[in-house]
């Protein structure tokens, strides 16, 4: 009989950092392997006071999930709306990249 993993990944902020608390925990359960991924930047943009938090969902596979957690925030980083403080414009755009890399002949090897 399969049995889920129920070993939990946790990790907290340093409240030192940026003055906030945060948690982050993640359990396999009953797939056969991890498919989610998160990013936790509390000191995304200290010049600005923005964090960056997220939860990305496998679908059946968590190589995508890790491509994207490793890969938004510098994407985030590198828009001209994000820059502008238009902030939901430059999620949406960086998110359209994401995909697009994922398509690309360079985005299918990884």
């Amino acid at each position: 009989m399969l049995l889920p993993v129920c070993e939990k990944d946790c990790d907290d902020g340093d409240p030192n950092c940026c003055g906030l608390r945060f948690g982050v925990a993640s359990m396999q359960g009953w797939r056969e392997e991890m498919e989610d991924a998160h990013v936790a930047l509390p000191d995304f943009d200290p010049e600005k006071g923005i964090s960056l938090f997220g939860v990305f969902d496998g679908h059946g596979g968590g190589a995508v999930a890790l491509l994207v957690s490793k890969r938004l925030p510098n994407t985030l980083r590198s828009l001209e709306e994000y820059r502008a403080g238009e902030y939901k414009e430059a999620l949406r755009k960086a998110f359209l990249q994401q995909d697009e890399y994922l398509r690309s002949p360079q985005g299918k090897k990884n």
